[in-house]
């Protein structure tokens, strides 16, 4: 949500907000942001990176479905948490998907001690249960030009999952 002060403050500094989404630009529009100084520009891709000659990366599962949520590390916004609980009360070991956690590698013993091993606890709570469903988590570091591997086009099922909290 967008307070009207921000908008105001906005306002007064700049000339125009350059939105990436219409449901983001609404957030500003309904804070106050007349119509003439808002627009829709969204993201870009890089032909170079998102190819389909790119050779696709292989998930260490068998599983057909795959839900990816890929992040920077892991802090309670992202909400981890809520993907890996929702998974589990969706999903059991019978199904054929998996939820697949994909963080960078994280080299800060206090962000890796705060971060990473609550979110390796909470998989580890969720796989104690009886008929879990897979969950894996993938601790990598993946180069920006690989980026479009893993989502490779014509593999088997996917879904990209995307959960922060409280994201306009």
């Amino acid at each position: 949500m967008v307070r009207r002060e921000e908008v105001q403050a906005i306002l007064e500094a700049y000339d125009m907000v350059l939105a990436p989404s219409q449901h983001v630009l609404t957030a500003y529009l309904q804070a106050g942001l007349p119509r003439r100084r808002g627009a829709v520009i969204p993201y870009g891709i890089d032909p170079a990176v998102y190819s389909p000659e790119m050779e696709p990366f292989h998930y260490p599962t068998r599983k057909q479905f795959k839900f990816l949520h890929t992040s920077f590390p892991w802090v309670q916004e992202k909400g981890f948490d809520l993907t890996i609980q929702a998974f589990g009360r969706a999903f059991s070991g019978r199904d054929d998907v998996s939820l697949i956690l994909r963080v960078p590698k994280i080299r800060d013993p206090g962000v890796r001690k705060s971060g990473f091993d609550r979110l390796d606890a909470l998989v580890k709570e969720a796989l104690a249960k009886p008929d879990a469903p897979e969950i894996l988590l993938m601790e990598m570091d993946v180069e920006p030009n690989r980026r479009a591997s893993f989502l490779p086009p014509g593999q088997t099922a996917m879904c990209i999952l995307y959960g922060p909290r409280g994201s306009v």
